[in-house]
């Protein structure tokens, strides 16, 4: 991975916007009180990385992630630079994703949610720098 990928950060909206925007996002997905409360951690995330300008919440609570570091594909060429990730899916366009993928193996299913919401195959996310994996296994998480 190159140094000329690497962005530097400065906060593109205010915390109190970008909370606003994750609540937005949560609303629309009706994702209750209590799993909010449980999941904090991964709210906390998604706030930072909205404050910070690697997410957007869409209009229509479509999510866009700008990669703090695109994978290259052994050239040096960057191939996805964004991901962005479907406000719902129904688990008939999940499963396929899922196929072989073993019930205690927690970290690849995560990446089979998360390739069904991007449309991105599971390999260009396994080659995700940890900095975008966090902010990616952060959003995939709402959809279990």
């Amino acid at each position: 991975m190159s140094n000329k990928t690497a962005k530097t950060v400065q906060i593109a909206v205010s915390r109190d916007v970008a909370e606003k925007d994750l609540e937005r996002w949560l609303n629309h997905k009706r994702i209750g009180i209590t799993k909010r409360e449980n999941m904090r951690d991964n709210i906390d995330i998604l706030v930072d990385a909205v404050q910070d300008g690697q997410l957007v919440v869409e209009e229509d609570c479509k999510i866009t992630q700008k990669l703090a570091f695109p994978p290259e594909n052994g050239e040096g060429d960057v191939h996805v630079s964004e991901l962005v990730y479907a406000p719902r899916m129904h688990f008939s366009q999940i499963q396929p994703k899922l196929k072989g993928i073993k019930p205690g193996d927690t970290e690849t299913r995560l990446l089979g949610y998360a390739a069904a919401l991007s449309g991105q195959p599971i390999g260009v996310l396994r080659k995700l720098d940890t900095v975008d994996l966090a902010v990616l296994q952060a959003v995939a998480v709402f959809f279990l």
